[in-house]
């Protein structure tokens, strides 16, 4: 294509992205996306076009004023700026009144007396020289750009490994355009694979040696490792545990798994664990924690003594393990049945709790029993009583109990912002709140204030 056939384009907004990808992508990019549009294919190629044109030349428009022995007056369609355009062979055949688009270079000169503008017209012969000599120019370069990065990645490659950056910066300056120095590339490369698939076979040989020898891992205390050690046991840096294979020596025999569990059935050892992505913090050794109804049904008593606290770290893949996350702890304990005198501030902790419960529900209760059976009055009240389970806040929220001679009092507070304050009828203050009352009896006193000791507490 010439640059006259992209005239049309001259306005045309070329999209970011098609400006900012290498002549490689525009040159693989109708072949690896069938079915592109022609609006997309046009920018494209006038893309490519643009970038061939030599710097100092563009491609203009003028409309033709006048038309003199040496020069051309013309104006930029819209514009009223007289520029002069050179008559060559390129515009010796113009006429006065029609517009014309065509490759130029553009000298503009400024001084004190204004500013005047020569147009050059650049014939498509000149213009296709020009490109010829640039691409010329930027091919030697370029080949002298890749030999120099190549010369780089051979070296590495003596080192044993591939330069991966120089290989990038090789591609995007069009090595696969010089055959020779594709071929060096191909030798480098070829290297590395070969020293790298022949480490592999190694490793993968090694591996599967391995894999025919069964490990047994072993839980042994810090201050034995010594010992296991000099028994053949290894350390498994990834478990962070010692381990033999195949047979396990009766000199280490106790530190088995199995052997383990079964000393601890036998003197009564329960285990519980519980990973950090799950709620768990763990436990130490005096603490005495009540079992799920999980473990209840696996026989374990209700009440449990921590006898061996420990944790063990995971940075990745810690779902795999029981984390609750991709990275956490989980957390170990040994326990057993917890004695009667152990368990008993647990026993009293937890009933207190289920007796604050109860008193919750029962004074819910006695608040919707009031507002059903009790009075409210439609005149203001102003109470001086005693107030019981006070939330009043300044937000005008909140409620309470007030007990007054004659009555139990039962006022939630109606002072925010969007309540309807003409439902108040209890000064507080404030807005007011509403409230409902009933008789004042010794028992009811008695349970509401034995009950708000509870709560409290």
């Amino acid at each position: 294509m010439r640059f006259k056939d992209f005239y049309y384009l001259d306005e045309m907004v070329v999209p970011d992205w098609i400006k900012q990808s290498s002549d490689a992508e525009l040159d693989n990019y109708e072949r690896l996306h069938p079915g592109l549009e022609d609006k997309t294919k046009q920018e494209i190629a006038f893309e490519k076009i643009n970038r061939k044109r030599p710097k100092d030349t563009k491609l203009v428009t003028y409309e033709i004023k006048k038309i003199g022995r040496k020069w051309i007056e013309g104006v930029v369609p819209g514009r009223s700026f007289v520029n002069k355009i050179q008559i060559n062979d390129t515009t010796k055949d113009f006429q006065v009144g029609k517009t014309y688009s065509f490759n130029a270079s553009v000298k503009v000169d400024t001084n004190k007396y204004g500013t005047s503008v020569e147009v050059y017209p650049i014939s498509d012969v000149q213009l296709s020289s020009k490109i010829d000599y640039e691409q010329k120019q930027k091919e030697t370069f370029n080949q002298k750009e890749i030999e120099k990065w190549l010369g780089w990645i051979e070296e590495k490659v003596k080192e044993g490994y591939l330069y991966k950056n120089g290989v990038e910066k090789v591609n995007s300056l069009g090595i696969a355009k010089y055959p020779a120095l594709q071929t060096r590339l191909d030798a480098a490369r070829k290297v590395i694979t070969d020293s790298e698939k022949k480490y592999q076979e190694q490793l993968d040989a090694k591996k599967a040696e391995e894999a025919k020898k069964q490990k047994i891992y072993l839980n042994v205390p810090y201050e034995e490792k010594d010992f296991v050690k000099s028994h053949g046991a290894k350390w498994d840096s990834n478990w962070k545990q010692w381990y033999v294979l195949d047979k396990i020596p009766s000199e280490l025999q106790k530190y088995h798994p199995d052997s383990i569990r079964q000393k601890e059935k036998d003197d009564g050892i329960l285990r519980l664990s519980g990973g950090s992505g799950y709620g768990y913090v763990g436990w130490h050794v005096g603490q005495v924690v009540q079992a799920t109804a999980e473990q209840k049904k696996q026989g374990y008593p209700e009440f449990l003594y921590v006898t061996d606290a420990s944790k063990k770290y995971f940075s990745d893949d810690g779902m795999s393990f029981g984390v609750g996350d991709e990275q956490g702890h989980i957390y170990y304990a040994k326990v057993r049945a917890a004695t009667e005198e152990e368990s008993k501030s647990l026993k009293e902790k937890l009933q207190k709790q289920e007796d604050k419960k109860i008193a919750i529900q029962k004074i819910e209760s006695l608040k919707k029993k009031i507002e059903d059976e009790g009075e409210r009055p439609k005149e203001t009240q102003n109470l001086s009583g005693e107030r019981i389970l006070d939330t009043q806040n300044i937000y005008g929220g909140g409620d309470w109990f007030e007990i007054t001679n004659d009555a139990i009092w039962y006022i939630r507070n109606n002072g925010m912002d969007g309540d309807n304050w003409s439902n108040n009828n209890i000064r507080t203050g404030g807005a007011g709140g509403i409230g409902w009352k009933i008789p004042k009896t010794e028992e009811k006193v008695k349970e509401l204030k034995s009950l708000a000791s509870i709560v409290k507490e």
